[in-house]
Order: C-alpha cells, then sequence, then structure tokens
C-alpha cells in the first residue's frame, strides 16, 4: 500500500532513503517507499519501531494513507468529522473518493478496491 500510495501522489527520490522500522530491512523491495510514506506523515508503522511490511491494511487505513497523501489530514481529524477511521472515510466519500466502492472499513484492502 505504501508503494501505491507513493506512486499515487507521483512522489520523486523513493528508493534513495531507508525506512527506519526495525523490521523493514535495506533491501526490502519497498523500503524506500516505507521510508518515504513514514517521512511524509502518510504512514506511522504498528508502534515499537515496526511496520510489518508484510501484514494486510484494511480498508479504512488505505483511505487514511490517500487522505494524508493528498493533504486531508486536518481536515479528517476535526471534531465534527470524527477523526480516525470515521472522518477518513466520510472526507473519502466527500472528495468522491469511494464512489461506486462497496467497502467493509475493517476488512483487508484488496488490489481491486
Amino acid at each position: 500500500m505504501a508503494k501505491i500510495v507513493c506512486l499515487a501522489v507521483n512522489s520523486k527520490d523513493l528508493l534513495t532513503t531507508k525506512a527506519e522500522f526495525a523490521d523493514v530491512s535495506e533491501d526490502h523491495w519497498a523500503s524506500g517507499y516505507i521510508a518515504f510514506a513514514a517521512n511524509s506523515g502518510i504512514v506511522n508503522g504498528i508502534g515499537n519501531n515496526m511496520f510489518a511490511p508484510e501484514a494486510e491494511v484494511k480498508f479504512q487505513d488505505a483511505v487514511v494513507m490517500l487522505s494524508r497523501a493528498l493533504g486531508y489530514e486536518r481536515i479528517a481529524n476535526r471534531a465534527e468529522n470524527g477523526g480516525y477511521p470515521t472522518g477518513y472515510l466520510k472526507l473519502a466519500s466527500q472528495k468522491g473518493m469511494l464512489t461506486n466502492i462497496n467497502y467493509d472499513g475493517a476488512a483487508p484492502a484488496t488490489r481491486g478496491v
């Protein structure tokens, strides 16, 4: 998902930095994408300096990543929007990001969705 988001925002110099997570080796195929996403505030990891690069991503978390990459985090986190994950899903719907998509926010995000 980190790679998809980075490519979606047309990020430059993706492979020049190393991800600073204990479970992402420098030679991991997505290390540069993960590093860029983390350094840009798109992803935070799972805590304790871990990222879990092979874990499934929930649909709601994919929406959060895309919303952050597009600069919508502040709006999604406003009290009236509800923050995580409600505010992000609400905002994504308002912005047309979820048009024609049937989803369960807690279900894994698929490539098709």
